[in-house]
């Protein structure tokens, strides 16, 4: 940070304070670094808005929530915008025992890539808590399969990689493949993408966006055919911990869907 710091400071002022406080952008080459943000995101004036990176490199802002369709958001979920990118938010739910919930925007036709960074905030151990993208088969309550970061503590402990199918957002199917440990797991931030190359539906994780390590490959339409696309949290328990107390929380700093 110190050092992307430096070479800004020598485009334009920096400025620091709480990301509710952002200037309005206008000067090209101002710098502001929120202090009340988990991580190291600076913001870059642009002229007309602010430009965000994180680790020295520009992020590709997430589409307004408004231009996609909200899967079983209600009050245990929260779901924000800001100059960052989108802050999610899970609270904890007594019932039912699967609760999945999210945004989903529909997918272009097939070969495509969908991209998206993920910063990880919080995830409480329970039997499931998940961090995580999806393909569904509609934009209501329609089923899914999910490509996540799972924090548990039944059959395998501990954080994995896992790609379970639901019936719907409240009804599981079957957990398909259970992944190990790999390095992106650990860091404060890492990439995940879903890859349809008209062939194979295609699960990866990279720490940087470029470099990709393939966790899960099955036919494209296993399960389900995909219309949509997009990003969710996932409990299951009842976790009993009180709907105040936040089990999945993470920040989604980019995002990138094209065909390819």
């Amino acid at each position: 940070m110190t050092v992307f710091k430096n070479i800004l400071s020598s485009v334009g002022s920096v400025i620091t304070g709480n990301l509710s406080s952002i200037p309005s952008a206008e000067t090209p080459g101002r710098i502001f670094i929120p202090n009340d943000v988990h991580g190291d995101f600076q913001l870059v004036d642009n002229g007309s808005s602010w430009d965000s990176y994180l680790g020295g490199k520009k992020c590709s802002k997430p589409p307004a929530l408004s231009s996609m369709s909200a899967i079983n958001v209600d009050s245990f979920t929260t779901v924000t915008e800001d100059a960052c990118g989108i802050l999610y938010t899970q609270w904890g739910k007594s019932a039912p025992a699967q609760w999945i919930s999210g945004y989903v925007t529909a997918v272009p036709s097939a070969p495509y890539q969908f991209i998206v960074g993920i910063q990880p905030i919080k995830l409480i151990q329970s039997n499931y808590c998940t961090i995580g993208l999806t393909v569904t088969d509609g934009n209501s309550s329609p089923k899914m399969v999910i490509f996540a970061l799972i924090f548990r503590s039944a059959a395998v402990s501990g954080l994995n990689w896992q790609n379970p199918y639901f019936n719907s957002p409240t009804s599981w199917n079957a957990d398909n493949t259970i992944i190990g440990n790999t390095v992106h797991m650990f860091l404060p931030y890492f990439y995940m993408r879903i890859k349809d190359d008209n062939t194979n539906r295609l699960f990866d994780v990279s720490r940087d966006g470029v470099i990709w390590e393939n966790l899960i490959s099955v036919p494209r339409t296993t399960f389900l055919t995909p219309t949509y696309i997009g990003f969710v949290g996932h409990q299951a328990g009842p976790l009993n911990v009180g709907s105040t107390v936040e089990v999945v929380k993470y920040r989604l700093f980019h995002w990138s869907l094209a065909q390819i």
